[in-house]
């Protein structure tokens, strides 16, 4: 991503696409500074094309205050459509003071204080720096994993979308290959392709207008549409929102996802056993001491967290 004038280790950071990272890193040699540079140019873009906001954190409101004085810096510097760097009150929020700059695309980089309560209802790339000295870390890295989680899935811009003039299913068949290679490269497994509403009909109405010319096989049923061997299905399922309890479409209606179905992380919590110092591992066997001298009980222990990877997941805009 980073394009900006910067040293080997700085552009390594910024280039690692990992769900979650951690860098032990000494004061004031310009990790934060990179770092702000990342954030403006992925505030900068389309959230079809893998924008998205960054909340940063620190323990320190002069730290807060020049972090978005760096991303306003390097915006003007890269030539990003921006504001200037500003004071706010977030709204909806009116006891959370925030600084923040934000951008065309309708994206923004914001620094707000550690409380985790904050993080509430957020969507996108946190940055907790010098965490050490946060107040509450364990709870502010619980809402941030659980924020972050999701926002780095692959995303892909077709050259042409579905409700187009001049669309053809063979465009569609190849968009769908592309976001197949995409995921592919990050994780293997059986790909499994789900539309919104509006995607789902606009690729219906293709078929039906050129099903029996297309130059790629095409077919539908219960499953969905079948466009040269990749099964495109209508996903019209909701969840309600935690926050306000509005319904929410799964899948927006413009979009399509591609998705591993069986790629999945395994994380270890800590085993809750003193003998094993309450470490995070991935098992744990204890030995339990039996007065027979024919007899010795072993306990296994193991906290296996389960968790989806990002990367397995990418998502289209393909209806205008």
């Amino acid at each position: 991503m980073t394009s900006a004038p910067l040293l080997a280790y700085q552009v390594r950071w910024n280039q690692d696409r990992n769900p979650v990272k951690f860098c032990e890193k000494s004061r004031r040699i310009g990790l934060s500074y990179a770092d702000a540079a990342e954030a403006a140019m992925l505030a900068s873009l389309k959230k079809s094309d893998g924008g998205m906001n960054t909340f940063y954190i620190s323990y320190n409101k002069e730290m807060t205050e020049t972090y978005i004085k760096d991303v306003a810096d390097w915006a003007k510097r890269l030539d990003l459509a921006a504001s200037e760097f500003e004071e706010v009150v977030l709204e909806d929020e009116k006891d959370i003071l925030a600084y923040r700059v934000r951008f065309a695309s309708g994206l923004a980089v914001i620094a707000l204080s550690g409380k985790p309560k904050n993080l509430r209802s957020k969507q996108g790339r946190i940055v907790i720096d010098e965490a050490a000295f946060c107040d509450d870390l364990e709870e502010l890295l619980k809402a941030a994993i659980a924020l972050s989680y999701g926002s780095n899935i692959q995303s892909y811009a077709p050259e042409k979308l579905w409700d187009a003039a001049g669309a053809k299913l063979t465009d569609i068949y190849l968009q769908l290959d592309d976001m197949g290679t995409l995921l592919q490269e990050e994780a293997a497994g059986t790909i499994r392709f789900l539309a919104g509403k509006k995607a789902y009909a606009a690729l219906l109405g293709l078929v039906q207008e050129f099903g029996s010319t297309a130059k790629v096989s095409v077919a539908w049923d219960e499953r969905g549409i079948n466009v040269g061997g990749f099964i495109v299905a209508k996903m019209v399922e909701t969840y309600k929102d935690p926050e306000t309890g509005v319904a929410i479409s799964k899948i927006p209606e413009k979009e399509i996802r591609a998705v591993i179905t069986d790629s999945n992380a395994f994380f270890y919590g800590a085993v809750d056993d003193l003998d094993a110092n309450l470490q995070a591992l991935p098992f744990f066997s204890k030995p339990i001491k039996i007065e027979d001298p024919s007899e010795m009980r072993i306990v296994g222990e193991s906290k296996p967290m389960p968790a989806p990877v990002p990367r397995a997941v990418c998502k289209a805009v393909v209806v205008a």
